[in-house]
């Protein structure tokens, strides 16, 4: 007989207990059944917590239990699945898989890293604002950082003594998963959450047709870049502190595999080990000439990087041009500030409209101009050129599966507004209203850092964005006060390798340990939340007005009265 192992099954053990813990909610006495669409969000975020079952297949959990509860229809949930917001993931994705696709994002990469320099703070400078510039621009982090792992390992395998190579692996694989964290955050299309945000928020008109500053392509950046900006600067600062002052390497070379860095340390002559200073760190001896003759190193192999991709082609140029085109038009649609070209159109037209038309293009553009030229093109058996993207391609590396992520969290905020529920936790929050506003913020920022640290960001902005946008109302605050921020503190998670992808993937290419992530992630976090929440209630405050805003057919109709400042 074989022995039924609890730690192995423990999938199924979850998926069979937790809605068995859980269903009294079904049975309490409810009028508007908000019990039992809480029943099904808080089955999907212990689900999202715990990954039991892919992170996709949850957001589906609506889809079955909505019309079984009553909540609503199965044609009114699966309308969630596909929003304006879900053709603007397509659309941005795509944008991004053709500048992959292209190699643009290569030769972008080892430019600023040349421009920038090769010494270990310059080239710390340069990895980070290479990372948090793609990070802006391209939907996905977690792509970015795939991408820059590679070239920072060959760096970094530049370097002669093995002490050094390990201890920059860990600085600047911690320079990648942070910066591509807050890069994300600095542009709408930057990150997956955001997506989700302003989708979200898109369903309260927060503008009320033109009132009220609302969020789009250029007011994401107007409030956020600064953010990031600052944010950036002090994550090099301090892990430059950190890691390559003088005394930095005191003690063991932070890494999971220290047995490498202790075999060369045991095998090496006396001499080397005399160059050691008695405080642990490289003495000026041996770092002086070293360093010139790893910079020197290092600059090569980007230089020879560089050259191997020889000059652009046209696939690149093309790319980029289009690029420019979706980034041109996103500006300009509605800039707030002036009258944009959205102006002109007999109907609304959207950031997804502009997202599309340039995919559309990548399927039309060919990759080069040899389709051109009689007798020279370079096409396929069936006769046609190839294009800037092609739709195997496509298929291959689109995520397919975060489009779903995206629809389970419209589909609990129209749920959770269909049966009352967030009405309902509005009341119960009501305490919070006495409150100084600016501390009810910061609180609802570091629980949302340390709530993210376990469980998906995208998953944690579907979940508690429609919570927050309830609970301002109820308290009357301007509906972006407590959202927006929170939704940018969701993606500040430098902790631990499980809060994303990036700090999982650069966890396990620098060989750390635990330790060597939280010793610096946990600062950063607090400072740069702290950073945040100041800049909401300055900056926010004279961007969108926190404090004047009056919600229509309130049942008191009183304007709001943030307070721009600490209390």
């Amino acid at each position: 007989m074989v022995a039924f192992s609890f730690r192995k099954q423990w999938r199924l053990i979850f998926c069979v207990v937790m809605p068995l813990i859980l269903s009294p909610l079904i049975f309490l006495p409810d009028d508007t059944k908000k019990y039992k669409c809480l029943y099904v969000i808080l089955l999907m975020g212990a689900s999202w917590m715990v990954e039991a079952i892919p992170l996709s297949v949850t957001a589906l959990l609506p889809v079955v239990f909505f019309p079984i509860f009553g909540i609503q229809t199965t044609a009114q949930v699966v309308s969630n699945y596909m929003r304006e917001t879900g053709m603007m993931f397509i659309g941005g994705i795509s944008l991004a898989l053709g500048i992959q696709h292209s190699g643009l994002h290569k030769r972008i990469a080892l430019n600023m890293m040349v421009i920038i320099g090769v010494s270990p703070w310059r080239l710390l400078l340069g990895i980070m604002v290479t990372t948090f510039t793609l990070s802006c621009w391209i939907v996905g982090n977690t792509a970015v950082t795939a991408m820059m792992i590679p070239i920072v390992t060959g760096l970094v395998e530049s370097v002669d003594h093995p002490g050094d190579r390990e201890h920059l692996r860990v600085l600047y694989m911690l320079a990648v998963g942070y910066a591509a964290n807050i890069g994300g955050t600095a542009v709408m299309i930057g990150s997956i959450p955001n997506i989700i945000f302003k989708d979200l928020v898109a369903l309260e008109n927060i503008g009320q047709n033109g009132k009220y500053t609302e969020i789009n392509f250029a007011t994401w950046i107007a409030f956020n870049m600064p953010i990031a900006l600052i944010n950036l600067a002090i994550v090099w600062s301090y892990l430059g502190f950190l890691y390559l002052r003088q005394g930095a390497r005191k003690g063991s070379t932070p890494t999971c595999h220290p047995t490498n860095v202790q075999y060369e340390r045991r095998h090496s002559s006396q001499a080397e080990l005399s160059s050691i200073s008695s405080s642990g760190s490289i003495s000026a001896q041996r770092e002086a000439p070293n360093t010139v003759q790893s910079a020197e190193k290092i600059g090569q192999t980007l230089r020879n990087k560089l050259t191997a991709l020889g000059s652009m082609n046209f696939h690149e140029k093309s790319v980029s041009v289009l690029f420019f085109f979706a980034v041109l038009l996103w500006f300009t649609r509605d800039p707030q500030v002036f009258s944009g070209w959205q102006s002109w159109m007999p109907l609304a037209v959207g950031d997804s409209s502009v997202a599309i038309l340039v995919l559309v293009f990548m399927f039309i553009i060919p990759r080069d101009l040899n389709g051109f030229r009689k007798g020279t093109s370079d096409s396929s058996s069936s006769g046609s050129s190839e294009t800037l993207m092609s739709w195997d391609y496509l298929q291959l590396h689109f995520p397919w599966s975060v489009v779903l992520l995206v629809g389970g969290g419209f589909a609990i905020s129209d749920g959770a507004e269909a049966s009352k529920l967030s009405v309902w936790l509005g009341e119960q929050l009501n305490g919070l209203e006495s409150l100084p506003t600016p501390l009810l913020l910061y609180v609802v920022l570091l629980v949302l850092s340390v709530f993210t640290e376990v469980m998906s960001n995208a998953a944690t902005v579907s979940l508690l964005t429609p919570i927050l946008l309830a609970l301002s109302k109820r308290i009357d605050l301007h509906p972006l006060y407590i959202s927006f921020s929170g939704a940018i503190a969701c993606q500040y998670a430098f902790i631990l390798p499980t809060s994303n992808p990036p700090n999982a993937l650069v966890f396990s290419a620098g060989r750390m340990r635990i330790l060597d992530m939280v010793k610096p992630g946990l600062p950063l976090n607090f400072v740069c939340l702290t950073v945040l929440f100041l800049m909401n209630i300055s900056w926010g405050q004279f961007l969108f007005k926190f404090g004047s805003y009056e919600y229509p057919n309130a049942e008191n109709n009183v304007t709001t009265t943030v307070m721009p400042a600490l209390l």
